[in-house]
């Protein structure tokens, strides 16, 4: 006979009455015999819900009344006659934790005031979940930015079988237990996280990544880098860099572990005395921190020039060059997601001068730094 927690019919209710001044007369009886009540699944994830099964054996001459207490629902299932009994009831998908009791009174079936209680716990779980990076609200999300860990854990502790679908999109640091730290994808998409009671139905966390998508220009400070007088043109900038998520995205996503580089090509340029020079082809990983902001400080600076090299010139000359940040996705490929622009200016009309800037058209840009004196 199967029943749903929520079930409130009259012959339920009667049931429960007669239970419960049955509870009373048989305090006295027999201690409880562990043994012939067995639940299955052993424990359930709450949000998913599912049928348990309650079964045992009783003796030949014996019948019994199962109960069910989860919160305030009842389920109360009279079985006729030994030697076994299976009754099935259904949890409902209701998001929360907690321990139910499934409770059996046993009685000979000419006499139910001579009866024994039986008892088996049933445990409730629900997924809690805090990524690595805690001062980035909220902590319990499932928005994640490329590469962020996040904590899992069932709520109570029990024992579960982790599994990632699709698989291979981001890693689990262990297969089994109350506890796993997920590795979200390098790449931009959406994964299924998934936790199994034994026997029971998977809870499953839904998992969306992003890549980042912008780069913002933070100044630090500018050191002019020659001594006063020298009749070479230059600066010294120094910048830092904040990721950013695409537009649109959620907010509070960290790419703390996500795989960054600049790969700047080599690109060649010619100054007003004819000579050539180019930007020297470079790669080199980058990384932030819990907020997506660079961790290390960048010299932006092309270096010192001859003054001589503007010889002819009127005014001010420009250079520009690219220098694209890539991400690294799950397959190892790398993604371009941005491509700053820099343009350093020169002037040698009068006292060595020079500055520079970072840009990303239409995105956050770094107003013009530099001595420039």
């Amino acid at each position: 006979m199967d029943r749903t927690l929520t079930d409130r019919s009259p012959l339920l209710g009667c049931l429960a009455a007669c239970a419960l001044s049955i509870a009373g007369v048989a305090t006295t009886a027999p201690s409880l015999v562990a043994q012939t009540m067995f639940v299955t699944p052993p424990a359930m994830c709450w949000p998913a819900g599912g049928d348990v099964e309650v079964r045992g054996a009783i003796a030949e001459e014996e019948c019994i009344i199962v109960f069910a207490r989860a919160g305030g629902a009842q389920a109360v299932v009279l079985k006729a006659a030994g030697p076994t009994y299976s009754v099935v009831l259904t949890v409902p998908p209701i998001a929360g934790h907690a321990t139910m009791t499934f409770a059996g009174y046993v009685f000979p079936c000419d006499n139910i005031l001579a009866g024994r209680w039986i008892e088996r716990t049933f445990t409730l779980f629900d997924i809690e979940c805090t990524t690595d990076c805690r001062t980035l609200d909220p902590t319990a999300r499932m928005e994640l930015g490329i590469g962020e860990r996040v904590r899992l854990r069932t709520q109570p502790a029990v024992s579960v079988t982790w599994a990632v679908t699709p698989e291979g999109r981001g890693a689990l640091s262990r297969r089994t237990g109350a506890s796993t730290v997920y590795r979200a994808s390098f790449s931009p998409e959406q994964v299924v996280v998934k936790a199994t009671a034994t026997d029971a139905t998977p809870c499953e966390l839904t998992f969306r990544t992003h890549a980042p998508g912008e780069v913002e220009f933070i100044f630090v400070r500018d050191a002019p880098p020659w001594p006063l007088g020298e009749r070479r043109m230059g600066f010294l900038t120094y910048v830092t860099m904040r990721l950013w998520p695409p537009m649109r995205t959620p907010p509070g996503i960290s790419f703390q572990d996500a795989r960054i580089r600049i790969n700047v090509p080599l690109q060649r340029f010619q100054w007003p005395d004819q000579s050539w020079d180019y930007v020297r082809p470079a790669r080199f990983a980058i990384q932030c921190d819990c907020e997506n902001l660079l961790t290390n400080q960048y010299d932006v600076t092309y270096g010192l020039q001859p003054i001589s090299k503007l010889a002819g010139w009127v005014g001010i000359y420009s250079i520009d060059f690219d220098a694209p940040f890539e991400y690294r996705n799950e397959d190892g490929e790398w993604i371009n997601f941005a491509t700053p622009g820099y343009a350093f200016e020169y002037d040698a009309s009068g006292p060595p001068r020079g500055r520079a800037r970072g840009s990303v058209p239409g995105l956050r840009n770094l107003a013009w730094q530099g001595p420039f004196r």
